[in-house]
């Protein structure tokens, strides 16, 4: 009965302060009273997903907060590189971004300033590139360009930095980045690396989750990951390192 708008039906505050259902396993609109109370920002310091184990919605940072910033999220304006990076699927442009913001102003009455990071020139370009890089990591680890491929991946990670890309795709591309890593040893420090974000990230939303304990199983031993220096040996199969005494 608090949520907005004030003295609405039940059908009108739903519809205001509902989640998108992508992230609900169901694929289900739904309203999660705490969070429909967090305002929207582009930069968001904060994100959400929703936990299958216990079948709550989780609200949590995605950087340091300080003491007396407000926290936000993002309402669905922001964009990524791994959505829409398939072929089959269009690329982001200017007229979607317009699109978002009218839906921002329309169903939340916010208004983005003109100083916003949405704002930005640069930022269909940027997004345009990783869609693209994306495309070109899986490429070129298709046809065994390994060093090529981990390049690709971490300009990938850089792009979703300065486009405040949700946590959890970030995760998704630190963690091929750690496959690709790991399978040699000179990249092998950095895989490590890689795989600590993912596993942070991991154990702090879902810290008795079946996939926290595997990749933390994996940070403790990365050996059990099939990739674990999989270059090196397949160097020696074919003759161009010399076979280890």
């Amino acid at each position: 009965m608090d949520l907005m708008p004030q003295g609405g039906t039940a059908e009108e505050k739903f519809s205001l302060n509902a989640i998108s259902g992508r992230r609900h396993p169901e694929k289900k609109n739904f309203v999660a009273l705490r969070i429909a109370r967090v305002n929207h920002c582009c930069s968001h310091n904060a994100d959400h997903t929703y936990d299958d184990g216990t079948a709550v919605h989780i609200l949590f940072s995605n950087r340091e907060i300080q003491k007396g910033e407000e926290i936000c999220i993002d309402y669905g304006v922001g964009c990524d590189v791994n959505v829409g990076s398939n072929s089959e699927e269009t690329n982001y442009n200017q007229d979607e971004l317009l699109i978002n913001k009218d839906n921002l102003k329309l169903r939340w009455g916010v208004v983005c300033p003109s100083d916003c990071v949405c704002n930005e020139s640069q930022m269909t370009l940027l997004v345009n590139n990783g869609k693209q890089l994306c495309k070109d990591c899986n490429h070129l680890f298709t046809i065994g360009k390994r060093a090529a491929a981990f390049k690709t991946i971490k300009e990938v990670i850089n792009i979703q930095e300065k486009i405040f890309a949700p946590a959890f795709s970030k995760a998704k591309s630190h963690f091929a980045a750690f496959e690709i890593a790991i399978m040699t040893e000179k990249t092998l420090p950095e895989a490590i690396q890689h795989l600590r974000y993912v596993c942070n990230l991991y154990a702090a939303v879902f810290p008795f989750s079946t996939m926290t304990v595997e990749k933390l199983k994996l940070l403790e031993n990365p050996k059990l990951h099939p990739n674990y220096l999989v270059h090196e040996y397949q160097s020696y199969q074919y003759g161009s390192r010399s076979n280890p005494k």
